[in-house]
C-alpha cells in the first residue's frame, strides 16, 4: 500500500516537471491519468482501514447450556412403577414410572419416582438429573396417588452426593441413569436398567 502512494507522488513530481516542458493538452491527459491512479491508491488505502459493517461480523461465543421447558407427567397409579433396587433401601421401597422416563434434548433425564416408607407413606417425585454435571432438580411432587402435582417453588440444580449412604439419588445416577457416571447415554437403556431393578445385575446393560 505505500508503495503505492509512493509511486503516485512520482507521477505527480514527474508530471510537473512535463508541464513545464509540454504543451496544455499532453499535460491535462496527463494530469487525468495521475488522478485515476491517485484515486486508485486512495481507494485501496481506505478499505483498508475501512470498519466492517456489524452483518459481516462473526462472534464467536462459548456454548451456554439451557434447560427445556418441561411438563409434568400424568398423575399414574401405582401399577405403573416398578420397584427399583437401591444399595441401602433403610426400609423404604422405591419404584419409577417407566413411561415417565424421558431423555430431553437438553441432556437431561427425567422422570417420576415413589418412595414409599416402612409406615406406608407414599411420596411421589418428579425429578431430573444431568449425568455431565452429576446434579439433579426436584420439579415437583405427590404426597399420594390419589393427589395432584405440587411443583417447588426453588427450582435450583443440586449437586448429587454420590459418598453419602442412604442416596438414592446416587444410585441412580450411578447404577441406572448413567452407569459408571458416563456422559454418553440412551433413553431405551435407562429404562431397560429400571425395568430390571437389580443392581447386581446393570453390568449387562452396560
Amino acid at each position: 500500500m505505500n508503495e503505492m502512494m509512493t509511486g503516485a507522488t512520482s507521477q505527480l513530481s514527474s508530471l510537473r516537471k512535463k508541464f513545464l516542458s509540454s504543451g496544455r493538452d499532453a499535460c491535462r491527459s496527463a494530469l487525468l491519468s495521475f488522478i485515476i491512479l491517485f484515486h486508485a491508491a486512495a481507494g485501496a488505502q481506505e478499505s483498508d482501514v475501512a470498519p466492517v459493517h456489524p452483518s459481516k461480523k462473526r462472534v464467536y461465543a462459548p456454548e451456554i447450556w439451557k434447560e427445556e421447558t418441561i411438563t409434568l407427567p400424568s398423575a399414574t397409579s401405582d401399577q405403573q412403577y416398578s420397584v427399583v433396587e437401591m444399595t441401602d433401601m433403610g426400609g423404604s421401597i422405591f419404584k419409577v414410572d417407566l413411561s415417565s422416563v424421558k431423555l430431553g434434548d437438553d441432556g437431561v433425564v427425567r422422570l417420576a419416582l415413589v418412595v414409599v416408607s416402612s409406615q406406608g407413606q407414599e411420596n411421589i417425585f418428579f425429578e431430573g438429573f444431568r449425568c455431565e454435571t452429576s446434579e439433579y432438580k426436584s420439579y415437583a411432587m405427590r404426597t399420594g396417588f390419589d393427589r395432584p402435582w405440587v411443583t417447588f417453588r426453588s427450582l435450583n440444580w443440586r449437586p448429587v452426593r454420590l459418598q453419602r449412604r442412604n442416596n438414592y439419588r446416587a444410585d441412580l445416577l450411578r447404577y441406572y441413569i448413567c452407569p459408571n457416571l458416563n456422559n454418553s447415554v440412551r433413553e431405551k437403556d435407562i429404562v431397560a436398567r429400571l425395568r430390571q431393578g437389580e443392581i447386581r445385575n446393570q453390568h449387562k446393560f452396560r
